[in-house]
């Protein structure tokens, strides 16, 4: 019963340990594409 909880465990233990890697790595995404900056033309014609 001890080896069923250590597995129990540690597969939740992995599944929250990759939860919190892709939401750091979606924060990080998210931060790089708001500095870029975005490059708006103008037009010659009035709307």
């Amino acid at each position: 019963m001890l080896t069923l909880q250590a597995l129990l465990l540690t597969s939740s233990l992995l599944i929250v340990l990759g939860m919190v890697v892709s939401v750091m790595y979606l924060a990080a995404l998210r931060g790089r594409l708001e500095t870029e900056p975005v490059l708006v033309e103008p037009t010659d014609e009035p709307i």
